[in-house]
C-alpha cells in the first residue's frame, strides 16, 4: 500500500510463502502517490452512480456476488457530521459528493468494533488530509449499508498513506496529546479551587455572616474560616465552664450558647450542638437545677462537648486527640 516494486528471482517454500534468498532482489521501486492510483470502476465521487453499482450487488436467483465486488473507494467532496444513532445502535458519519448529496458511513456498536468507533470519533479529516475511504457494501433488509474499512490520505509523513480504523488509532494521536494533563498534575493544577458561604440562620446579624469566604488551610485540611471561628467560640465557652465550675449560665451566656447551637446544627455538627444546647436549658429558678443529678447531667454534657471539640480538631488537623 506504500510503494510499488518488482521482485526478481523470488523463492517459494513448501508452504507457498516467500523464502529468503540471496538471489532475490527488488527493482523498479516507486514511491506511493495517491493521485496516481487507479481504482477503475470501484472509485466513486457521485453517490447516484454508487447507488446503481450497489443495486447490482443484490443476489438475484442463483447469481452469487463475488465478495471482492463489495469493496469500493469513495472520494467525498466534504466530510460531514458524526453522530451516534441510539435507535439503531450505530455510529454514523455523513459524507457528501460533488453534487452535495449525502450518505452515511455506518458501523454497528459491537465489542469487536469498539476500537474502530474510537478511531472514527477521533480522526480529523482536515488534519489527517483524508482523500478517500475504502468501504464494504453490505446487503441488508433495509437496503445497502456502507461500512468504512480504511482511509487513504496524502502521505507527507513517512509516506504514511493508509489508515486502518481497527488498528491505527495511535497513529492519529499526537505525541504531545497528554502533555497538558501531565503538567497539570505535576504542578497541582488538576484541582479546581472552590469557595464556600456560611450563614447563621435565625440571627439578626445573618446577613453580616453571609460573606464569600476563602478557604484556610489547617494542617493540610481545607476549612472555611467561619467554621473555624465557630469551633473556637464553642471551645472558649466549654473551657470557661470547665475551669470556673459554673454549671448554670447567665442570660447572656445562654443566648450565646443557643446561638452556637443553631449555627453548629446548620453546619452539620448536630451532636456538639445538642450538648451545648442542653447546658443552656438549665435555669437557676428551678430548684431541681441545684441537686446532684442536675450537676451530673451538666458535667456529662460538658465532657461530651469537650470530647467532640477535640475530635473535630483532630479531623481538621490530622493530629492526635488532646486530653479532656
Amino acid at each position: 500500500s506504500r510503494s510499488g516494486f518488482t521482485l526478481r528471482q523470488p523463492r517459494v517454500n513448501s508452504f507457498g510463502r516467500l523464502s529468503v534468498s540471496t538471489k532475490s532482489s527488488v527493482t523498479d521501486a516507486e514511491q506511493y502517490n495517491f493521485e496516481s492510483l487507479d481504482f477503475g470502476d470501484r472509485a466513486f465521487d457521485n453517490w447516484t452512480v454508487l447507488s446503481g453499482y450497489a443495486d447490482r450487488l443484490v443476489s438475484r436467483g442463483l447469481t452469487v456476488v463475488a465478495p471482492q465486488d463489495r469493496y469500493a473507494v469513495l472520494c467525498p467532496e466534504k466530510w460531514g457530521e458524526k453522530f451516534f444513532d441510539e435507535m439503531q445502535q450505530k455510529f454514523c458519519w455523513q459524507i457528501l459528493d460533488v453534487q452535495g448529496m449525502s450518505i452515511h458511513l455506518t458501523l454497528d456498536w459491537q465489542s469487536v468494533n469498539e476500537d474502530s468507533i474510537k478511531f472514527l470519533e477521533a480522526v480529523n479529516p482536515k488534519k489527517e488530509k483524508l482523500k478517500a475511504v475504502v468501504v464494504r457494501l453490505n446487503t441488508r433488509e433495509a437496503g445497502i449499508s456502507i461500512e468504512p474499512i480504511a482511509f487513504l490520505r496524502d502521505g507527507e509523513k513517512e509516506n504514511d498513506t493508509v489508515l486502518n480504523i481497527a488498528f491505527d488509532f495511535d497513529r492519529i494521536i499526537s505525541v504531545q496529546s497528554g502533555l497538558l494533563e501531565r503538567l497539570r498534575k505535576k504542578f497541582g493544577r488538576d484541582k479546581i479551587a472552590t469557595r464556600m458561604t456560611v450563614a447563621g440562620p435565625g440571627s439578626a446579624a445573618g446577613d453580616d455572616d453571609i460573606d464569600e469566604l476563602g478557604l484556610q488551610q489547617a494542617g493540610g485540611a481545607m476549612l472555611p474560616s467561619s467554621l473555624r471561628r465557630l469551633l473556637e467560640d464553642a471551645g472558649v465557652m466549654v473551657t470557661h465552664m470547665a475551669e470556673s465550675g459554673v454549671y448554670i449560665l447567665s442570660d447572656s451566656q445562654k443566648q450565646k450558647a443557643l446561638a452556637l447551637k443553631e449555627r453548629l446544627g446548620a453546619c452539620g455538627l448536630t451532636a456538639l450542638a445538642e450538648a451545648l444546647g442542653a447546658m443552656a436549658l438549665y435555669d437557676s429558678a428551678d430548684g431541681k437545677n441545684r441537686d446532684n443529678s442536675c450537676r451530673s447531667s451538666v458535667a456529662a454534657n460538658l465532657l461530651i462537648s469537650s470530647y467532640l471539640l477535640n475530635l473535630h480538631w483532630q479531623v481538621i488537623n490530622g493530629g492526635a486527640l488532646n486530653e479532656v
